[in-house]
């Protein structure tokens, strides 16, 4: 999908994306009426960068075009003449979330990234095993592997920050790293939640405490 769907609806403005692998859905305050739109991401890439920080900045519709406006120019961007799929479909309840803890985001993005290269040379997917340990009362940890066929398993563990929900037994997903490493670059935050549900076969979803921005990523096999 080459474009990003935009809602606004009353003071409630949302933002989704997905490539089919991953999902990423922000939402924050409006000041502007009603609309949807589903602008091309190049058209937004070229637009956004060029809307001042303060100011009027304002967005509404003109036919299949989103008109941007602010005090010292404008711009029209034509929107793709297609239905955007049902995504809420994918987006996980958060009160089904079995798994809910949170992670120094620097310091998770540090072991994906240290662990990729094996996941490459052993897997063209990028894949990793993400293991979560339960520690009874205690706080779990990841574990973040790769297995290669000349230095068997090279793994990372991460530490739990907090934790709001435990599911009393250890659980495994197959995440492809490359995603991973993206999701976590994108969020500023210090630290990053990471919900699941009963098992690794179900959508996981990273989310920026501090803001309304969740990631959804499916998980593959082991």
């Amino acid at each position: 999908m080459h474009g990003i769907l935009l809602k606004v609806n009353g003071p409630e403005f949302e933002a989704v994306a997905s490539e089919g692998h991953r999902l990423s859905m922000f939402k924050t305050n409006s000041t502007t009426g009603g609309y949807t739109g589903l602008p091309h991401v190049d058209a937004l890439n070229a637009v956004l960068p060029v809307l001042p920080k303060t100011g009027r900045r304002e967005c509404s519709t003109v036919g299949r075009y989103l008109r941007f406006e602010w005090d010292s120019g404008s711009a029209l961007v034509r929107c793709l003449a297609i239905e955007y799929p049902k995504y809420e479909r994918v987006i996980p309840d958060p009160g089904d979330a079995v798994l809910k803890v949170a992670f120094d985001r620097r310091a998770l993005l540090d072991a994906v990234n240290q662990i990729r290269p094996f996941a490459r040379e052993a897997d063209a997917k990028d894949l990793l095993t993400v293991r979560y340990n339960d520690r009874g009362n205690d706080n779990g940890d990841f574990r973040i592997s790769a297995s290669t066929a000349d230095q068997g398993d090279v793994a990372a563990t991460i530490q739990v920050l907090n934790q709001d929900r435990r599911p009393q037994k250890d659980i495994e997903w197959g995440l492809n790293g490359f995603y991973i490493a993206q999701i976590l670059g994108a969020m500023p935050c210090e630290t990053v939640t990471f919900e699941s549900g009963v098992d690794g076969l179900r959508p996981v979803v990273f989310a920026d405490p501090n803001a309304d921005h969740r990631v959804v990523l499916m998980p593959v096999k082991v």
